[in-house]
């Protein structure tokens, strides 16, 4: 079987483009992971599942405006930047399609975790995994976990700066301790 940086390119459609650096790389890589379905995600090898948790973790932890060096994908090599493999097209064997899940309702998944913390900031992630779960909406714990921690980090930022203002000078949000 393929490695795990073969895996995920096959699973994200992301590669390195010319004269791209590898952590411009790895962190349109992390975003391409937790934009997948869960059922894309479960396809994941749990190797490059560790490495995709242990990312946007030093990811989250990081200062704002930040970009943290990350690893590289285990498999994808040390070089500064992956090497593009020729793909040769194989006969492909017809596929047998599958029934479509009908598509959930409703807004996406990231901005119900966002509401929900909007809607109290003290809760914790065990209580928004609760309650997106009492919802019956599906979302990779690593994917809403990374959503959960940038919201506080936000709603943090906001409480430090005091106001949020748009490119017009505007303040379009504003907290007062």
């Amino acid at each position: 079987m393929s490695n795990v940086f073969e895996e995920l390119v096959t699973l994200t459609n992301v590669s390195i483009q010319d004269g791209e650096d590898t952590q411009t790389y790895l962190h349109r890589m992390v975003k391409a992971i937790n934009d997948l379905t869960e059922e894309d995600w479960n396809k994941i090898p749990g190797e490059g599942q560790a490495w995709f948790n242990d990312s946007a973790k030093m990811i989250s932890d990081a200062p704002e405006g930040i970009l943290p060096e990350i690893p590289v994908i285990p498999g994808m090599g040390g070089a500064d930047k992956p090497k593009k493999e020729k793909k040769v097209k194989e006969p492909k064997e017809p596929k047998v399609k599958a029934e479509k899940k009908p598509k959930r309702e409703g807004p996406p998944v990231t901005s119900i975790v966002r509401d929900l913390v909007c809607q109290n900031m003290d809760l914790d992630f065990a209580a928004i995994k609760a309650a997106l779960e009492a919802q019956n909406v599906a979302i990779a714990d690593s994917s809403a976990q990374v959503v959960y921690l940038n919201t506080q980090k936000t709603f943090e930022a906001i409480k430090r700066v005091g106001s949020v203002k748009d490119k017009d000078g505007k303040v379009v949000i504003s907290y007062n301790s």
